[in-house]
């Protein structure tokens, strides 16, 4: 499997676009369980 930035150099600006946004969103998932339709923990 290549890293993120071997993959990157093989695409273009908007592939570019497209993943970093995917995974930036997925990041954002992991770090904000409670915003997550699938899992939600109280917090408040």
């Amino acid at each position: 499997m290549l890293t993120p930035v071997q993959h990157n150099k093989r695409l273009s600006g908007m592939e570019k676009e497209q993943m970093f946004q995917a995974v930036n969103a997925m990041a954002q998932a992991m770090a904000k369980p409670t915003q997550s339709p699938v899992y939600q923990r109280p917090n408040e």
